[in-house]
C-alpha cells in the first residue's frame, strides 16, 4: 500500500484476479490525482514505483493551470490526453448543471459525463495500450481528481485485461473519500468555466463522489452504441494481437 500525504488517490492497481484464475501483476499500473508538488517522502515513494511513462487526461487549461512539473523534473515521459475535448458539440454534460446547479444536477451531470466517455475516449485508448504492450511500464494513469475520467480509462484498461466485473467496480469505488482541498477547488473552477457560474456546495459535493451507478452508466453506453466491451475494444484497435501483447505485459 502507497500513502502519498498530497495525494491520497495514488495507488497501484495491482494483484486484481483476472478470469482464468491469474492476477495483475503488482507495481505496472497506477492510478492518481494530480501529483503537482509531493513532499520529500511521497518523492522518495514515487520514485520506488519506477515509472516510465504518465498519461494526463486532464484539459489544456487544467494543465497549464496546474503543470506537471515534477514529472517533467524527473524526466520521466508524460503525453496529455486530453479526454474532454473528445465530447462532441452536441453532447455537453455540464448543460444539465447549468439548468440545475443542485446536488441533482451534480448526479444528472455525472452520468451525463459517464455516458459520454465511450465515444471521448476511441481516439485516446490505443496510445494507452500501445504503452503498455510496447513495454512502457509501469505507467500511470491520471486527471485532476483521479476519479472520473481516470476511473473510466482504468476500468477499460482493466477489462481488456480480462479482470473480474467486480474488481473492476471495486477499484473504482476505492477513490470514495479520497479528496483534496486541492482537487476540490480545481472541480470548482472546472465546473465554474463550464458553467458560466457559482456551483453550489451540495453540487460540488455530488461531483467529487463516485458512485457505482456512474461507471455504469459508460458500461450501458458500450452496451447500447457498441454492442458490447469487446466490440469496443476492438473499436479502438485492440486486434487480438495487441490484446495479447497487452496482456502479456500485466498479467502475471
Amino acid at each position: 500500500m502507497i500513502a502519498l500525504s498530497l495525494a491520497p488517490n495514488f495507488r497501484d492497481v495491482g494483484a486484481l484476479p483476472v478470469m482464468g484464475g491469474r492476477t495483475l501483476r503488482p507495481g505496472m499500473l497506477y492510478r492518481s490525482e494530480a501529483v503537482l508538488d509531493p513532499t520529500p517522502d511521497d518523492a522518495v515513494k514515487i520514485r520506488g514505483c519506477g515509472i516510465r511513462m504518465v498519461f494526463d487526461l486532464r484539459s489544456g487549461v487544467e494543465a497549464l493551470r496546474a503543470p506537471n512539473e515534477f514529472w517533467e523534473q524527473e524526466g520521466i515521459e508524460h503525453c496529455n490526453l486530453d479526454l474532454l475535448s473528445g465530447f462532441p458539440r452536441d453532447h455537453n454534460p455540464w448543460a444539465v448543471l447549468r439548468d440545475d446547479p443542485s446536488r441533482a444536477g451534480g448526479a444528472a451531470l455525472m452520468h451525463a459525463l459517464y455516458a459520454g466517455m465511450p465515444r471521448a475516449a476511441l481516439s485516446h485508448l490505443p496510445r494507452l495500450f500501445d504503452a503498455a504492450a510496447l513495454g512502457k511500464v509501469p505507467l500511470l494513469v491520471h486527471c485532476t481528481a483521479g476519479k472520473d475520467r481516470t476511473g473510466f480509462m482504468i476500468a477499460m484498461l482493466l477489462a481488456a485485461l480480462g479482470v473480474e466485473a467486480a474488481a473492476i467496480e471495486a477499484d473504482y469505488m476505492a477513490s470514495a473519500g479520497r479528496k483534496t482541498a486541492v482537487a476540490r477547488e480545481a472541480t470548482r473552477h472546472m465546473a465554474r468555466s463550464y458553467v458560466g457560474g457559482e456551483i453550489g456546495d451540495d453540487a460540488i459535493e455530488e461531483i467529487m463522489g463516485v458512485k457505482p451507478s456512474y461507471l455504469a452508466a459508460s458500461f450501458a453506453a458500450i452496451e447500447a452504441d457498441f454492442g458490447g466491451i469487446d466490440a469496443y475494444l476492438a473499436r479502438v484497435g485492440l486486434d487480438p494481437a495487441r490484446r495479447s501483447a497487452f496482456q502479456a505485459k500485466l498479467i502475471a
